[in-house]
């Protein structure tokens, strides 16, 4: 039981530990992977720089010692070559023996100068040696003078040499005992080298071999980086087809949020889907209830309309009209007619459906026109508005004319609806310079604010007469519009806001009225 829970916890340790290195961010995993390497990259430069610094300072520690010893040892070769010459001169008498002595006692006094400028000898070596040589030019001094004070005497001159080698024997101990201490210097220097060279090459090669693991584990780390990216990117074009996101591993860093927010956005999305769905059958069942209620209300509205056009037609017959009743009368046929057309195609009136194509014609502006202000005239004099028509005979362009003289009547209702007390509208055209031929209707109303203008066409938009008292639903433009792309023109607006505006219609020049196909 306990071994289980051992084990259970070594696992949760584990698991933990795993959980807090995929939460580090990436730079500092990077930071992580390459510090060992890099560490050991230093340890073995800095060993490296150690062991030339010891390999310089022993070659010339060794240098300096082998210096010192050669020193040591010309000066206890002076001195064996000056006992020597004293041993000849003393033995034979003869004064040409005493040349070796003459020459070390020269050469002694440099060779002890240089020796006591050396590092490498201890003040008691130095010490030593030049008593003891000092010593032993004194004694071989005496010899020589006691040799030409008395030539024939050779009793104390012998006591002198055999104390002489005596006095060499220490001398030649003392040399011995330096060199010695000298070659125990440079024997434990190269050994100090060696132990440097070893630790370095241990150093190197676990440098090398943890170098080599450190770019192992930086090839997989960033291998594992780029699965990792390529994961969230597969889940990313997963994402935009609509497909489902395969799950990742739960991290803290970058990659990980990325992958959480990817999937934040997929449920997210699953969700407005879901509610597009809901929301697009609704607009499906509604759009089926409209054409149903439209199709009845243009079937309902078809009977009082065809009714009044038969009065209309019977009160039109009789002769006991005047001339202003029957004028009238054609009036009233000629809006009821307009209304019957337009039932007959209620269920395309929608401003966000997309109108068919429509059969176009050559249609007589000027004639299009009349009818239109006949239309409107009684609409205008209600308010004292002055309808204009500045429209040439020979003017024609190539339009649907039911659906010309719709946008025509819209135009001029709006000029009439939103201009002031006691105005003008004038129905104009011009020909431009792309030969197309441009239909205005200008009004000297309150004019539209230039921020506002782009908004003019949008269904259901009403700008500011929403607040005052001018009735309407806002489609009439939004349906122009659909009407005149439909015919393959373009409709705007020229605003001045306390001037007036112009909404204009551009549309294909038709060369002749009633000539099949001449469409410019």
């Amino acid at each position: 039981m306990r071994n289980a829970q051992r084990n259970l916890t070594g696992v949760t340790l584990k698991a933990s530990s795993s959980q807090r290195w995929a939460d580090l961010p990436l730079r500092t995993k990077g930071f992580a992977v390459l510090a060992l390497p890099l560490l050991l990259l230093a340890l073995a430069v800095v060993a490296s720089v150690d062991v030339a610094d010891a390999q310089s300072s022993y070659q010339d520690t060794s240098r300096a010692i082998l210096r010192s010893s050669d020193e040591v040892g010309q000066t206890l070769v002076s001195l064996l070559d000056a006992e020597t010459g004293v041993r000849g001169y003393v033995a034979t008498g003869d004064p040409s023996f005493l040349a070796p002595w003459q020459a070390a006692t020269g050469a002694l006094s440099g060779q002890l100068r240089a020796l006591d400028r050396s590092s490498e000898l201890t003040a008691v070596d130095r010490r030593q040696l030049r008593d003891a040589a000092a010593a032993e030019m004194s004694r071989l001094q005496a010899l020589v003078t006691a040799e030409r004070a008395a030539p024939s005497s050779r009793s104390p001159l012998v006591a002198g040499l055999r104390a002489g080698k005596g006095q060499m024997d220490q001398l030649r101990a003392i040399v011995r005992g330096i060199q010695d201490r000298v070659q125990r210097q440079l024997t434990a220097r190269r050994s100090h080298v060696d132990q440097l060279r070893s630790e370095a090459l241990v150093i190197a090669v676990a440098g090398l071999v943890i170098g080599l693991a450190g770019v192992l584990a930086m090839f997989l780390f960033i291998r594992r980086v780029a699965e990792r990216v390529d994961e969230a990117r597969a889940n990313a074009y997963r994402l935009g087809i609509g497909e489902s996101l395969t799950a990742t591993p739960t991290a803290g860093d970058e990659i990980g949020r990325l992958s959480a927010e990817l999937q934040q956005a997929s449920e997210l999305l699953s969700t407005r889907s879901a509610e597009l769905i809901q929301a697009h059958q609704a607009a499906l069942a509604a759009a089926k209830d409209k054409d149903r209620f439209l199709s009845q209300l243009g079937h309902e509205l078809r009977t009082p309309l065809t009714a009044l056009v038969g009065f209309g037609q019977l009160l039109e017959s009789s002769d006991k009209l005047d001339i202003d009743d029957a004028d009238n009368v054609s009036q009233i046929i000629h809006a009821t007619n307009h209304l019957i057309a337009l039932t007959e195609e209620v269920k395309g009136a929608g401003p966000d459906e997309t109108p068919l194509p429509l059969a176009l014609a050559p249609v007589a502006l000027r004639e299009l026109g009349v009818d239109v202000c006949a239309l409107m005239g009684p609409i205008a004099a209600e308010r004292q508005i002055t309808l204009g028509l500045d429209l040439p005979d020979d003017a024609s362009v190539a339009a649907n004319r039911q659906r010309l003289s719709q946008v025509l009547i819209n135009l001029v209702s709006n000029a009439i609806k939103y201009n002031r007390h006691g105005g003008d509208v004038r129905i104009h055209c011009l020909r431009l310079a792309s030969g197309r031929l441009r239909l205005q209707v200008s009004d000297t109303g309150v004019g539209i604010r230039a921020e506002l203008q782009p908004r003019v066409f949008a269904p259901y938009e009403r700008l500011e007469a929403v607040a005052g008292d001018v009735e309407g639903t806002g489609l009439g433009l939004a349906l122009s519009r659909a009407y005149v792309e439909a015919m393959g023109g373009a409709i705007g607006v020229d605003s001045t806001e306390g001037e007036g505006s112009t909404f204009w219609v551009d549309l294909s020049v038709a060369e002749r009225v009633g000539a099949v196909g001449a469409v410019a």
